[in-house]
């Protein structure tokens, strides 16, 4: 295990030491932004019969590049 420091504010000071384990929070959010940022998701053009593997991100929609067929992102994927 490595160590690295953080520096909290009163707030949220009092808010960690209250914590039962700190560290093991600050891991599992890290982890969450990580799966976030490595979400893809498959999506198909009718236009153009083609398949695309993007990044999901907190766009709500995306373009096909060669038609440029919109398509919109459900909340779920977006709110992840």
């Amino acid at each position: 295990m490595k160590h690295k420091m953080i520096s909290l504010d009163d707030v949220t000071y009092e808010r960690a030491k209250r914590m039962n384990n700190f560290s093991a929070w600050v891991r599992d959010r890290i982890n969450i932004l990580l799966e976030e940022e490595e979400a893809v998701a498959w999506f198909h053009c009718e236009r153009c019969n083609l398949g695309y593997q993007l990044k999901v991100s907190k766009a709500k929609h995306f373009c096909c590049p060669p038609c440029r067929e919109t398509f919109h992102l459900p909340a779920m994927i977006r709110e992840s």
